[in-house]
């Protein structure tokens, strides 16, 4: 079976992020590619593509679970070598990376070698999951939305929520409190975040409380995320 390689598009800095995951992307001398087991399985690039594609929208979700200032990445070119010939599937619309920046490297005082930290073993499993489970999949890409809006975090909520069966499960589980999802729901109220609230007017609802600003309620669905990655 051939051994597929696809370049992935972006800013350096963010594809580095991805690096460090160890996820199966790793920085060469043409750029940054990912190589991974369940792309090996088909000798059809169109279909390693589209399945790369895929791979790639969770690396995307993944990579904002490790950066709140990650930006999308997306798949460029696909190639492999097979029974002495080599596959290519050309991006559609060729895209240039642009200048690399610099890497910065630290190193031992003592020995002067790089000192190399090990990814973090999880995020390869939540890949591995988002691959098979559709839930996942669609809330990594809820997530993925740059910059985080109150409309794409509350999706996030929602496929958490409907996952374990209601918000009474989110409490009693231990993931979130009652007062956290009431000051939550502030993402829908122009009284709290104005024009960049969900709602154009105000609910019938009273408003919470004690509303959240958008960076507090990115950071309660980036905690509450990977509390529903970790228990699956």
């Amino acid at each position: 079976m051939p051994k597929w390689k696809v370049s992935l598009i972006g800013n350096p800095s963010h594809l580095r992020t991805l690096v460090n995951l160890g996820v199966g992307v790793s920085e060469e001398s043409s750029g940054f590619v990912l190589r991974h087991s369940d792309l090996d399985d088909q000798t059809d690039g169109a279909v390693v593509r589209e399945r790369a594609i895929k791979m790639v929208e969770a690396l995307n979700g993944l990579g904002r679970l490790a950066a709140s200032t990650f930006h999308p990445v997306t798949v460029g070119g696909v190639g492999a070598t097979h029974d002495g010939g080599i596959i290519v599937v050309p991006a559609p619309v060729e895209t240039r990376i642009g200048t690399a920046e610099p890497r910065v490297v630290i190193s031992d005082p003592a020995t002067g070698r790089p000192i190399l930290a090990s990814p973090p073993p999880h995020f390869a499993k939540w890949l591995a999951l988002a691959m098979r489970d559709s839930k996942v999949h669609r809330a990594l890409q809820f997530f993925t939305v740059t910059p985080a809006s109150p409309e794409s975090l509350w999706k996030v909520y929602e496929v958490i929520r409907d996952d374990v069966g209601a918000k009474a499960s989110v409490i009693s589980i231990g993931w979130a409190t009652e007062d956290q999802i009431d000051s939550f729901r502030s993402v829908h109220y122009p009284s709290a975040l104005g024009d960049k609230a969900r709602h154009g007017v105000e609910p019938s609802r009273p408003a919470p409380r004690n509303p959240m600003s958008l960076a507090e309620a990115q950071a309660f669905i980036t905690h509450l995320f990977e509390q529903w990655l970790a228990s699956k």
